[in-house]
């Protein structure tokens, strides 16, 4: 009678039950099981008369064909031998069954100790690999001198990604073969990492709690089962000295700020991230009074406070008849926002550094409103930038405070990015926003044109506007009143009382908003009407 031998492998583990008729052969498969019986051929497939039933098995699926009863050193030699083939020839992978039985057959041979726990640990089996591999560790280091630390360092990785969430262990995996088989990409390589964000109670963070900063391309961010959170990006190498950061970013949970770094070839622990999160007894009272300019309170007007990072720490609330309103708020630096028809919005900035403590009030002066109506016109000319010079253009616009996006004439299309109304307190301002100098421009200036006073026989104000020719300001600098630039704004931007009838003159380095190129604009701008809101 002739029965089989059928050798299962599962995570490293090997069982078996064996009985063979003499003559026998012993067939086995790449998958790792062994088959005892007669055995014949019929095309690609190999008959196995198994106790008078054939199973046909693909060719291409054996690994080895042995007598039945060689259990000796030749076969696991043949085995070993077949294995590292396979490894040579198919990558890593394919060989675990065959190794497992050579494994089954000589558990002492280090060499197939060796290669058996390679193998489980490459396919992720760290525990199975360590169970192999531990034992018998001097034994394999004195067959292959240098390499046995090394699988030791590899299990230890896979042990501790076994330990991992297995979404994320899956990624990893994943990541790495990636890494492997591609290691360029048009614009970097790619780089991973992970870790774990909790709080101080151990409890993960959601997603929408953190932001990730990172200088890379194809930014990805996966969250996993407790707190893990997986980030891979592509980045040029010569970008590596620069950090990623974890930034905390949602009201109830304290500022924070983590420093990571990906690699390449994988993804690297970043280690565990502790965030502290609030509960409703960390939060303080905080009052704000809104008055106006006399310090009378403004009852009705609406209040609302946002957190540093711009996100609404609480609804808004309502002045009373005192103009007070009380918020309870988390430890952490806000900011007041006072809105009321017919007054200017008032700003007031408040940090609440204790957890229970009451905070000093905010106080919010608002002052009424100031219309305000402005003419500007300009040239444009392109300015030092390589490639196809652009045309030169004029254009003209209207400008209102508050302000209003008008439609304009020229190259700029709605809106002018260089000039807009502000008001601060009770005084209405004109600012020229200036950009960084581009080679080849002039440099800006801005003054206020020296008009004459109007009576019957001068013209007005309009009428001198009118008469200014913007075909070369600088020659109307004797006419100016030049406004140094302040140099608490770093040259970024001059401000401009803005009274009416007042004319200003000047030249600034912005950017053609059809084309975002460098351009410079000599222009003149005009104050119309200054009024006060009447709602």
């Amino acid at each position: 009678m002739r029965t089989f031998l059928v050798v299962l492998v599962v995570a490293g583990c090997t069982a078996s039950v064996v009985a063979a008729a003499p003559g026998a052969q012993q067939i086995a498969l790449k998958s790792g099981a062994v088959i005892v019986g007669a055995v014949s051929m019929d095309g690609a497939d190999l008959v196995i008369d198994v106790d008078g039933a054939s199973l046909r098995v693909p060719l291409n699926d054996v690994a080895l064909v042995t007598p039945a009863d060689e259990q000796g050193s030749g076969q696991v030699d043949r085995l070993l031998l077949k294995a590292l083939e396979s490894r040579q020839q198919y990558g890593g992978g394919r060989e675990i069954g065959v190794i497992a039985e050579a494994f089954r057959l000589a558990p002492d041979d280090p060499r197939v100790a060796y290669w058996y726990a390679l193998s489980l640990a490459e396919a992720g089996y760290g525990k199975g690999a360590d169970d192999v591999f531990a034992p018998r560790r001097e034994a394999i280091a004195e067959v292959y001198p240098g390499m046995a630390d090394r699988l030791a360092q590899l299990i230890e990785a896979k042990k501790k990604i076994e330990a991992l969430p297995p979404k994320l262990g899956k990624r990893l995996d994943q990541i790495e073969r990636a890494a492997d088989a591609s290691t360029y990409f048009e614009d970097g390589d790619l780089q991973a990492a992970y870790f774990q964000l909790v709080d101080q109670h151990d409890q993960p963070v959601p997603r929408d709690a953190f932001r990730i900063s990172c200088n890379g391309n194809n930014e990805k961010t996966e969250t996993f089962a407790d707190g893990y959170v997986l980030f891979t990006f592509v980045r040029r190498s010569s970008y590596d000295d620069q950090p990623c950061r974890v930034e905390m970013q949602k009201e109830g949970y304290a500022d924070a700020q983590f420093e990571f770094r990906g690699a390449r070839g994988g993804a690297r622990d970043a280690g565990k991230f502790v965030a502290k999160s609030y509960g409703d007894s960390d939060r303080s009272e905080a009052q704000a009074l809104v008055v106006d300019e006399s310090g009378k309170p403004l009852a009705g007007a609406s209040v609302s406070v946002s957190t540093n990072r711009g996100n609404a720490a609480t609804d808004p609330q309502t002045a009373n008849d005192q103009g007070v309103v009380t918020f309870a708020l988390f430890p952490g630096d806000y900011s007041f926002r006072a809105s009321l028809p017919g007054y200017n919005t008032a700003y007031q900035s408040l940090a609440v550094r204790h957890a229970g403590d009451a905070a000093q009030p905010v106080k919010l002066v608002m002052y009424p409103q100031l219309l305000g109506t402005a003419r500007v016109e300009w040239r444009m000319q392109p300015a030092g930038y390589p490639g196809p010079r652009m045309p030169e253009g004029d254009g003209e616009a209207e400008l209102t405070a508050p302000p209003n996006v008008q439609a304009s004439r020229g190259p700029y299309g709605p809106g002018l990015p260089w000039l807009r109304f502000q008001q601060q307190a009770d005084e209405l301002q004109l600012e020229v926003v200036q950009q960084m100098q581009y080679p080849g421009a002039p440099p800006n200036f801005v003054g206020r044109y020296r008009a004459a006073e109007a009576d019957e026989e001068s013209p007005k104000p309009a009428e001198q506007f009118e008469a200014i020719d913007l075909s070369d300001v600088d020659a109307l600098k004797d006419q100016l009143d030049l406004v140094p630039v302040d140099p608490r704004r770093g040259g970024a931007s001059t401000v401009l009382p803005a009274q009416e009838g007042a004319i200003y003159v000047g030249r600034v380095v912005s950017r053609d908003m059809q084309t975002g190129r460098p351009a410079v604009y000599d222009f003149k701008v005009i104050v119309s009407d200054v009024d006060q809101s009447t709602e």
